[in-house]
Order: structure tokens, then C-alpha cells, then sequence
């Protein structure tokens, strides 16, 4: 059966004295006897998620398959009955891009006779009509504005077409049990951008001309195919894509159709990727909505052709998820629910972009340069701040102002990036040491691998191995998350061998794939 299927991470302290020197090593057992004194007693956690975390979503389809994240608080007593709370969060995705084939205008047409239908097969011929599906690239993020003013219908017959475009949504479940053997279900949801009525003897391009260049892609989850999981899985439990439909049907007639699978990606891609796949690039041949995960970035790996999400600090901003505005009933699915636990409804949100932060760099080229989301601006009237020339700017940084934020900071990782970009150029000439001063202050080892990555994608380009050396100096508890989150940024990858010889020895693999070739 689906549903019910929930992973748990158990997270404590430490005993007090007790220094946990390997990170794979497990922790300690807990002290489960204890007495709690009179008034407030808190208890203060943190804990990662995976980069490569799915996202919250929420579908049409009762309990069989959510993604939700949750805290659970719980007082295990003697004798009582356990104090219980559920506190519920929402996981926004990095993941996926599009590899650079997916950016290639797509086309696809068919034309032939309209037909009157009678008794279920074509008894007439009553003239004729075409099809053509014709956009921009298959990739899109959610809020992107999609151009459908080269998509076209001709009704050459006297009777009036029904037209309608829209985005199909495939939700692939799947389960193994030894009772049941696999199970497999597929369900399908529709979200439609545009449906009309258009007159005999009509050009759809020439009616809606106008009109075809407003439609926006909706408020949909990403497209997910499956998450990292373990090698030893058969199979993935729950995936979900998408494709792009064109249909055009004679009143009592003929119907057509045109359709491609798409990727509704994490964020929108840089308009430098889209104009050199239509110049490069080849669109895949026989793709399907799950073969498209072929030519699909899913890893966290640096996605040359779209940005890192971070959040709302980068220029996004949250809205409800389609048809959750009002929130999702938690207790749907659920056996039963503690009656201290929150009921509250459960709002899954998306993240979109309309504007993008200068603050995140990939390959060294600013996001300012990168793409005018909306309006396809040419990159030059939005010029970037940042240096082009790593030995540019080279002027002592004061970031004495910064330091003293970091101090009394909630989300370190925000303040660094407003830093940045209020500062870019100041940014851009970081020294090893004022990067090694900045980490000093992230008292939180769980927040310095962020903060790093804001510094290197800040620095455009002009990070050094000296700098990583200098971070893993202040970062003695985190040295592998903040190489990680840094080493994709250097411009001397070949000086990483300093950066290799001082993590552990199992850890070197894993850190030197995220250096650049």
C-alpha cells in the first residue's frame, strides 16, 4: 500500500564532557532518567537537512503520497500519559536544473483533414486544420513568463475548435512489499494556462496573438525524480514531472495534439545558458516525462546554467503552493494524532524569483549579468558591481561593521549575504584572513558551511585555496562542510592538495569532486 512511510532523525546533546571527534562516529546514549525542576526548561538543537532533501509537496490524492517535514517534541514519563508536540516546516528545493540541451527552442506540428465523427469513427470530411507547439526551451522555474505566441492552430472547417493548452502534471508511485510484491500507481493532474473557443476559418496565432504572451508557469512543486537514497534501493517511491500540452478539437469532430515533457526547474535559468543552447545545443531525441530525468542536473553539485538557491535574502519571495492556500488537513492519512500535537493546517510553499540577488555567483559571472528574469533585458544595462579582474580592487577591506553584526546575529548566513551585497566590490577582495575573521565569529558550526558558500559566491571569482585554508583554521568542527561549500569557486584548483591533507583520509574522495576540472 502507499502512505505512511516516515523517516525519523533522532537528535541530542552530547553528555558534557564528552568530545565527539569523528562525525561518523555515533553519538553517545542518551541520559533517559532525569528529573525536570520547577518553571521553564529548554533544550536547544540543530540539526542539518540534506542538500539533496526532497521538497514539501502536497498533491491531489488523499494520503497516498505528501512529502512534509516535521518536529516532534515528546516527554516520555512514567506512569503519565506523554506530553507531545508537533511543530511542521517547510523544505524548499535546490534541485533540479536543466542540463544545457533542455534550453533549446522546441517545435513540433501536425497537420491534416477535420473530420465530422459519428458513432465514433470519421464519416466526413469537412475541411481541414493544423497544430503547431512552439516554445522557447524545455526548462522553466515556477513564476517564469512562458511564450506561447508561436504556437498556432488553423481551423480551416466551417465549424468552430476548442483550443486549450496546458500543463500536465504525472505523479509516479511506487512500493515493494513481501506480501504485495511491487505495487505501482500513476496519477494526473491538470493545470490550464489557456482555453478558448476559436470561430471556423481562424488562425489562433492571429485571434490570441496578444493574449499567448502573458501566461506565467503556476505554482507547482518542482519536478522531482527521485531522491539520492540508497544505491541498494529497487526503485523510487514517489517522482513527479511534467509535460505541455497543445490540443485543438472540432466541435462534434476531429481532435489534435501536440505535447512535450518540461522541466519546471528550481529557479529560472541564466539568460547567457538560454542564447548559447539555441545556438549549441540539440534538443534530446525520443524523450519521455521520465527520461527527461536523463538531461537533468540532480545533484548538488554546482548547475553551470542556473543559480544556488538560498532564499528570500537572494531575491525570492514565498507563496502558497496551488490549491494549499488555505492549508492542507494533516490529520488526512494519520491513524491518529496526539491531542497536544499542533492541528494547525499545514501551508507548503514555493519559492520564486522576479528579481535576482548579485550575491550568488556561479562560474564567476554575477547574476546581474547573468539574466533579467522577466523583461530579457540585454545583461549590459544592468551592469554588475563585482570586478571582472581578480586583481582589480584590491584595497584593504573594513569589515569591522560586519563582524560586529555577526555577533549578535540570528541567521549569520543572512547578514553575511546583505553584506554582500551592499558591498560587492568589498566582497569581491576578501582577503584569507577577513574570510577566517568572518567564520571566527559564526559561533554555530552548523551555520559556517552557508556563510562560507555566501563568501565564495560573493567574491566573483577571486577566491583562493589560501582562503578555504584560512576558513578550515576558524572552522575546526566543520572542515569538511565549509571545503565543500567553497571548493567549487576556487580559480587554483590546483593548489587543493593543502585543502585535501587536512581533512580525514575516507573524507579526501568525497572532497575532491567538488573542485572544478
Amino acid at each position: 500500500w502507499f502512505g505512511k512511510n516516515d523517516v525519523y532523525v533522532q537528535a541530542y546533546r552530547a553528555p558534557d564532557g564528552i568530545a565527539i571527534e569523528n562525525r561518523n562516529q555515533s553519538l553517545p546514549k542518551p541520559q533517559k532518567n532525569t528529573t525536570l525542576p520547577g518553571g521553564t526548561t529548554e533544550y536547544r538543537f540543530a540539526f542539518p537537512l540534506r542538500n539533496d532533501a526532497p521538497p514539501s509537496a502536497e498533491f491531489r490524492v488523499s494520503d497516498y503520497a505528501y512529502i512534509r517535514y516535521c518536529i516532534v517534541s515528546k516527554i516520555d514519563t512514567s506512569g503519565w500519559k506523554d506530553t507531545k508536540s508537533k511543530l511542521y516546516f517547510t523544505v524548499i528545493p535546490n534541485r533540479p536544473g536543466p542540463k544545457p540541451c533542455l534550453l533549446h527552442p522546441f517545435q513540433s506540428q501536425c497537420e491534416g483533414t477535420a473530420h465530422h465523427r459519428c458513432c465514433c469513427m470519421d464519416c466526413k470530411e469537412i475541411g481541414t486544420m493544423s497544430v503547431k507547439l512552439d516554445i522557447p526551451r524545455l526548462a522553466f522555474a515556477v513564476g517564469e513568463t512562458l511564450d506561447l505566441s508561436n504556437c498556432e492552430v488553423l481551423n480551416n472547417s466551417p465549424r468552430e475548435a476548442k483550443i486549450e493548452i496546458y500543463l500536465k502534471q504525472y505523479i509516479k508511485l511506487q512500493t515493494t512489499s513481501r506480501t504485495y510484491g511491487t505495487s505501482y500507481k500513476q496519477k494526473e493532474f491538470y493545470t490550464y494556462l489557456f482555453r478558448k473557443n476559436l470561430p471556423a476559418e481562424t488562425s489562433l496565432s492571429q485571434k490570441f496573438a496578444n493574449e499567448l504572451t502573458q501566461y506565467q508557469i503556476p505554482v507547482v512543486p518542482p519536478s522531482f525524480f527521485g531522491a539520492a537514497g540508497s544505491p541498494e534501493a529497487k526503485r523510487e517511491a514517489l517522482m513527479w514531472s511534467y509535460t505541455l500540452v497543445l490540443t485543438a478539437k472540432i466541435q462534434g469532430g476531429t481532435e489534435m495534439k501536440r505535447s512535450v515533457p518540461v522541466l519546471i526547474c528550481a529557479a529560472p535559468p541564466f539568460q547567457s545558458s538560454i542564447e548559447d543552447a539555441r545556438v549549441n545545443e540539440t534538443l534530446p531525441a525520443n524523450m519521455d516525462i521520465w527520461s527527461l530525468s536523463n538531461f537533468v542536473v540532480k545533484d548538488v553539485k554546482p548547475c553551470p546554467t542556473m543559480p544556488i538557491l538560498t532564499g528570500a535574502e537572494d531575491g525570492g519571495h514565498f507563496v502558497p503552493q496551488a490549491g494549499y492556500e488555505n492549508g492542507a488537513n494533516l490529520q488526512v492519512g494519520q491513524q491518529k494524532m496526539d491531542q497536544n500535537a499542533s492541528i494547525e493546517p499545514y501551508k507548503p510553499m514555493i519559492l520564486t524569483f522576479d528579481t535576482i540577488s548579485t550575491s550568488t555567483v556561479v562560474s564567476g559571472a554575477p547574476m546581474s549579468q547573468e539574466m533579467d528574469r522577466f523583461d530579457n533585458k540585454p545583461s549590459d544595462e544592468n551592469p554588475s558591481p563585482l570586478p571582472s579582474d581578480p586583481n582589480t580592487n584590491t584595497k584593504t577591506v573594513d569589515i569591522s561593521a560586519l563582524i560586529e553584526n555577526l555577533g549578535m546575529a540570528y541567521d549569520p548566513r543572512e547578514v553575511v549575504g546583505k553584506w554582500i551585497k551592499e558591498n560587492p566590490s568589498s566582497a569581491a577582495s576578501l582577503s584569507p584572513q577577513d574570510t577566517a575573521d568572518i567564520l571566527s565569529k559564526v559561533t554555530f558550526s552548523l551555520n559556517q558551511a552557508p556563510v562560507a558558500r555566501e563568501i565564495s559566491s560573493g567574491m566573483g571569482g577571486n577566491l583562493t585555496c589560501n582562503h578555504i585554508m584560512a576558513a578550515l583554521g576558524a572552522c575546526p568542527y566543520s572542515k569538511l562542510e565549509v571545503a565543500k561549500a567553497m571548493a567549487p569557486d576556487v580559480k587554483d584548483p590546483e593548489n587543493k592538495e593543502q585543502i585535501l591533507n587536512s581533512v580525514y583520509s575516507f573524507e579526501r574522495t568525497d572532497l575532491e569532486k567538488h573542485f572544478s576540472a
